[in-house]
This record gives structure tokens, sequence and C-alpha cells, in this order.
């Protein structure tokens, strides 16, 4: 159980020694006071954490308790108010609920019975608030990401045009040119037209990372023996290129879109077709039991992801220290994340071996409840 934290706001020390005596004998409670003798001093502790229950009195002092209620609630803080007041008066209860108090308890009331009503509800009421906050910063956060994905889409689609352009220009000034061409006039061109390329998968690469993103979870049964036979013929050229030898075990049913799951396996057995050690590659796709859940391993000899990038290489943009200096833009692993997430999945590097990458991922298969492995 996390440590529940409760806040005092009462300028009377006696007081607050009734209620600390009262709080003491709540058996479960284990609440952390701690105990503000001003408003100012309650507006530091507040600006520290947020409470689980905040005893505030009606008068601290000369000062007025409403004030630091109406500036909690205006700042949309959700910590559960319970206001004390010396008077037992239903106009001061009715006026203290106005101002967004959760409980009104009179002092002369004050026992261990009162208080454990007021406290349990009260806690309650944190928690319900806090689960509703949390799902509120999830949509936001949901929507968010929506947007900034339709953003990067729409600009990596509407950069490809202009990108053409530019690359259809420096190769007519390169036919013109001929072989009267300067040798650094021809050079720069060049290499001006290998970074348009670049630039150009790049955008490609990027509006299929927004892509994989988008969109409901999908939930069609999907063989995924079918979808890695379709991979394999449209990898055939790259794989008789590099004379790979690749196994496939039996592999289950899932939940998902074809089209995205072909996505997934194509960037996953391009990754080890490209980035391949001096011998031929070996790939190995399979399914097996591990610690307790199901997960879909794909195996290769290549050159290996070191085990401090094992996170880094499914950020976008980011890539492993084995392939510095080869091709890539670092947004193939980020895909392959955002499309098995999509599908309510799992996906990471396994670390402990000797020589090659192995991808470990886990989707949901058909009939079957989807489990991470424990560590």
């Amino acid at each position: 159980m996390r440590e529940r934290f409760a806040l005092i706001v009462e300028d009377n020390e006696d007081d607050v020694q009734l209620l600390r005596r009262a709080l003491d004998a709540l058996a479960g409670s284990e609440l952390t006071i701690s105990v503000a003798h001003s408003l100012d001093a309650a507006r530091a502790e507040l600006a520290i954490r947020r409470f689980d229950v905040i005893f505030l009195d009606y008068r601290v002092g000369p000062e007025d308790g409403i004030e630091l209620l109406l500036e909690l609630r205006g700042a949309k803080r959700i910590d559960p108010v319970i206001a004390l007041t010396g008077r037992s008066d239903e106009y001061v209860a009715a006026h203290l609920v106005r101002a967004g108090a959760d409980h009104y308890v009179a002092k002369r009331d004050i026992n261990s019975a009162v208080l454990r009503r007021a406290v349990t509800s009260a806690l309650s009421l944190g928690a319900l608030r806090d689960s509703e906050e949390r799902v509120a910063h999830t949509e936001d956060l949901e929507v968010a990401n929506r947007e900034l994905s339709a953003f990067a889409g729409i600009m990596s689609h509407d950069l490809q045009a202009p990108l053409r352009t530019v690359e259809y220009y420096i190769g007519t000034a390169l036919e013109c040119l001929g072989e009267q061409a300067p040798p650094r006039a021809e050079k720069s061109l060049c290499n001006a037209l290998v970074a348009v390329s670049r630039m150009g998968r790049l955008c490609a690469d990027l509006l299929a990372y927004c892509k994989a993103g988008s969109g409901e979870r999908p939930s069609a049964p999907v063989d995924l023996g079918e979808v890695v036979s379709e991979v394999l013929e449209n990898l055939r050229g790259a794989i008789e290129d590099s004379r790979a030898e690749i196994e496939i075990e039996r592999l289950p049913v899932v939940l998902g879109e074809r089209a995205r799951l072909v996505q997934l396996f194509q960037n996953l057995i391009g990754n080890s077709l490209k980035f391949r050690g001096d011998e031929c590659p070996r790939i190995r796709i399979l399914e097996r039991e591990a610690n307790g859940a199901r997960e879909i391993r794909v195996e290769d000899n290549g050159i290996g992801i070191e085990a401090g990038d094992a996170d880094r290489v499914f950020t976008v943009f980011q890539r492993g220290s084995a392939v510095e200096g080869l091709p890539g833009s670092g947004v193939g692993l980020a895909t392959c994340r955002q499309i098995v997430l999509q599908h309510g999945g799992w996906i990471h590097v396994e670390t402990q071996r000797a020589h090659g990458a192995t991808i470990c991922l886990g989707l949901p298969v058909a009939e079957a409840p989807l489990q991470e492995p424990t560590a």
C-alpha cells in the first residue's frame, strides 16, 4: 500500500493535538500528517505534494480558510478537503460545501468514529478523482499524439512532391552537362542527388510510422504463417541476393490487421537481411513459451544489437551503435513498435545472445489471453 498524506491547516495547537489523537486511533489509516499554522504555510506544503485528505479550519487565525479552499478548486486540485469549524452552523456548512469542501466536521463532534467516516469517504473520493484525472490525461495525450501523428504524416507526404521535383531537376542538370561537366560541379550535383534521395526515403518512412500508429485497434483473425509467407515473397530478391537461409516454425493465428502485420514482419526480416554479418544470413521465426507467456521470436546471425541500445532502437530516428555508418533512417523498429502497440501487444530485444539479434514480441492470439513474460 502506498503512503498516504494528510495536511492539517489549523492555528490552534490544542485542536491540532485533538485531531492527531483522533487520527492515530483510526486503525489502518496509515496517514503521514503535516501541519500548517497559516494559509501561507499550507500553500508551501501544497506546492510540494498532493494530499489524500486536507483538514482545513474555517478560521485560521485572522485568515479565512475558504480563501485557500477557493484557490485549490480554482487550480483544479483534486485533494479532498474536510472543513473544520468551532461552530455547528448549517449556514457555515452550506457555505463551505459551495466553496468546494467535500465534508464538514464541527470540532466539538470530533472523535474516532466521526473521523473514520469522513476520512474513509475522503480517501475513496480522492481515489475516484485521481482515476478520473488519469483517464482525462490519457485521453488528452491520445488526442495530442493523434494530432502530432497526423501533422507529421501530412508534412512527410507533402514534402515528397517538391523533393521529387528537386531530384528531377538535378538529374536533368547532370544529363545536360554530360561529359563536359566540371568534376567539382558533377560531384556536388551527385551528392545533392544522394541527399534528396535519402530525404525522400526518410519522408516515406516517417509517413509509414505515422500510419502505423493511427486508427482503432484491429481484431480480425490473421494467420501469421500466411503473413510471413507473403513477406518472404515480397523480399524474394533480397533473400536470393544475400543467399539467406530462413527457417519458419509453426506460427499462431492472431487478432490484428493483415496489412500492418505484413509491414511488421517485412521490417523485421528486412532488418535481418540488411544488417547481416560476414556470413550468409540465417533467420529463424518461431513461437515459444517464455516465462509464462507465448512469444514470437525473429532470430538472426547478423551484427546484433548492443544491450545498451535495447530501448533506444525502438525510438523514432534513433539507431543502435552497431549500425552506425550503415544505410537506414532509424524508423523501422519504431514503426514495428507502433504496430505491435496498436495491436495491444509488446515488443523487446533479447539482450542475452552473444551473436546476432533476437526480436521478441507478443500479439493477441485468437481465443487466448495475451500475457507478457515475467522478468
